[in-house]
């Protein structure tokens, strides 16, 4: 809701200055976030990352992808700890991006999303962060989202946060109606859960993602084990599984398996890649590391039912 609230923001503050919006969206990412910004009629550009980049978006594919400078209010999408591909952005490289896309755009802005920010351990989101010098830190508006940080879908409640007076003073004015029609019922949850389930639980939940992640791993080298005692390729291949952000699992599937081979085999239903933009090419599956028991404070480590 609050991702999509800053599309219509957007929308409607260009409109009134005679400009352009739209968005550039970095892929494999998170396709609900484009979607929405496009059922509002902003043109998306999905801009391809690389494995090899741990899927960050790099200066020299925004000076491809955007090729001149304008003054239209576009805005740049990053998910520095990222879904689908469980990996975490190089806090340089990220911030190289950053500076090119303030260059080309110098009207535009860019939305952080940190949704997995406290998945992380806290002294690599300390350095993410420390990039965003005053400059960019002017034309950053960053997200966070209570359903991701407290591993409970149902609870789609967020924040926005930013130093600019102006995005802040046109984000009030699309939240007075949004605001209003917000159940009772959910900001009361919301706020009972933030008062009450400690940063330590919400650690002991990550820890749970963490121990599920590793078991899951070990069950896929122990089928491709007894693949190879068959002559049979790898369902899995073990050298492109990412798991930085421990909710989740990226892989790389085996030669010929696609997802419902994989989910006949193994039991475990994915999310191909390519349903978050990715190439069906690179044949990358997505894993959610489940969320039983996550709030309870004496959640216990449960072994995967293969």
């Amino acid at each position: 809701v609050g991702i999509d609230n800053v599309w219509g923001t957007f929308i409607a503050w260009a409109q009134k200055e005679g400009r352009h919006t739209d968005l550039v969206f970095p892929v494999p990412g998170f396709s609900v976030v484009a979607t929405q910004a496009e059922r509002r009629g902003m043109k998306v550009t999905r801009l391809k990352t690389q494995e090899k980049n741990e899927y960050c978006i790099i200066s020299e594919e925004l000076e491809a992808s955007l090729s001149d400078t304008n003054q239209d209010m576009t805005i740049l999408y990053l998910t520095p700890m990222a879904n689908p591909s469980s990996t975490v952005f190089d806090a340089d490289m990220m911030a190289d991006a950053m500076k090119t896309f303030l260059h080309l755009r110098p009207n535009g802005t860019i939305l952080i999303d940190l949704a997995y920010v406290e998945m992380i351990p806290e002294e690599e989101a300390v350095n993410i962060l420390s990039k965003f010098t005053p400059d960019l830190l002017e034309a950053t508006i960053f997200s966070t989202s209570m359903s991701k940080m407290f591993s409970y879908p149902r609870l789609r409640m967020a924040g926005l946060h930013t130093v600019n007076k102006k995005y802040l003073q046109q984000l009030k004015a699309q939240w007075q109606t949004v605001i209003a029609s917000l159940p009772g019922p959910a900001e009361i949850e919301a706020t009972a859960i933030w008062e009450h389930v400690t940063k330590e639980d919400r650690q002991g939940a990550y820890e749970i993602f963490r121990q599920r992640q590793k078991a899951t791993i070990q069950l896929f080298e122990q089928i491709n084990a007894a693949r190879a005692d068959k002559n049979l390729p790898p369902i899995v291949d073990i050298s492109h599984v990412h798991r930085s952000i421990p909710l989740y699992l990226f892989l790389k599937l085996g030669k010929n398996v696609d997802f419902l081979n994989f989910f006949v085999e193994t039991g475990i239903l994915g999310v191909p890649g390519d349903v978050f933009g990715g190439p069906p090419e690179d044949n990358m599956l997505r894993l959610s590391m489940g969320i039983e028991g996550l709030l309870s404070g004496t959640a216990k480590e449960e072994p995967i039912d293969a």
